[in-house]
Order: structure tokens, then C-alpha cells, then sequence
């Protein structure tokens, strides 16, 4: 039998497992920065027709404007999904039954830290990509400066690693939450 480094059967396991914790996060991430998107808009129509014409000068939209929970998505998000995937290591029976399995410890925590990262990622573009779509539609007023969202997607990415590397180290060494 080739071993293989991941296994695309365990990152569905992992999907599954924390699918409730990445919808009750993405959920109140697009709540909120969909909401503070569309108060941004708002204020700047009201604002330009107060004026009676439309501004010649833009509001230029970055990352921070697209995403504003970015930093709600690697400091609570990830931990939460991390804790809730290797769960299995604080359990005796459950431990014991992922550890008779016959993928290797490694494609069982490059699957796993997948999974993590896939809902990370996938979250914060879609809500990225919504609000952009927000943007665009009264793009009058507004020009969305697209180098500076794709580095800030890019940092979520970096962030949540680092995050994940830290939890994944924490969780190997004491054997326990923390």
C-alpha cells in the first residue's frame, strides 16, 4: 500500500466536523462586514446627494473596508475549528480509534489542517467577493483597490497558519486543550 499524504476521505471528516463552528462564524463575519459595507455605502450616497452632485473624488475601498472581520476569522475561528477537528486527541476511545486507522499520522494532520484552512480561507472570500459586489454596484463613489484585498486574503491566510501551527504545536505537547 503507497502512503500518501493526504487522504481526501479524512479531509470530508474533518469538513463535517467543524461545518457548524465555520457557519456560525462565517455567518456573523458576513453579518458584520456586510452590514458595516452596506452603512458605508449608505453614508456615502446620503452624503453625495446632500451635496447635490457626485463627488469627483472616490472612496478608495481596501481590504479593511471589504472584510472588516478579517481578524475575528484567525483569532477565534481558527482555534475553535482546530479544537474541534483533533478533539479526538483529548479522548481515550476516540483516540485510540483514529490511531488504528490505517492512514499515516501525517496525511491524518495534513487533511485535517486542510480542512481548517479550506473553511478560513473560503469564508473570507466569499465574503470578500459579496462585499466587493456591493462596492462595484454603486461604483461612482467608490474604487476598490484590488492589490490590497488580495494581500490582505493573503494575510488571513498567513495569520490562520500561524495560528493553527500554534494550537497543532500546544496540542502535541501537552496532549490536553492547553
Amino acid at each position: 500500500m503507497k502512503k500518501r499524504i493526504f487522504d481526501f476521505g479524512l479531509y470530508k471528516e474533518a469538513l463535517r466536523q467543524s461545518r457548524a463552528i465555520g457557519i456560525i462564524c462565517a455567518i456573523i463575519s458576513a453579518v458584520i462586514s456586510i452590514g458595516y459595507t452596506i452603512i458605508t455605502v449608505a453614508d456615502e450616497v446620503i452624503s453625495s446627494n446632500q451635496m447635490g452632485e457626485v463627488v469627483s473624488s472616490k472612496y478608495i475601498c481596501g481590504f479593511s473596508d471589504v472584510f472588516m472581520t478579517g481578524f475575528g476569522m484567525y483569532a477565534i475561528a481558527a482555534p475553535l475549528m482546530m479544537l474541534s477537528v483533533f478533539k479526538f486527541l483529548n479522548k481515550r476511545r476516540d483516540s485510540d480509534f483514529y490511531h488504528s486507522i490505517p492512514q499515516t499520522r501525517i496525511c491524518l494532520y495534513i487533511s485535517y489542517i486542510s480542512a481548517v484552512i479550506t473553511w478560513i480561507f473560503g469564508t473570507a472570500i466569499a465574503i470578500t467577493a459579496i462585499n466587493s459586489i456591493i462596492y462595484i454596484a454603486v461604483s461612482k463613489l467608490f474604487v476598490i483597490n484590488v492589490v490590497d484585498i488580495i494581500v490582505g486574503l493573503l494575510g488571513i491566510l498567513a495569520a490562520s497558519a500561524f495560528i493553527i501551527a500554534a494550537i497543532s504545536i500546544a496540542m502535541s505537547v501537552t496532549g490536553t486543550i492547553f
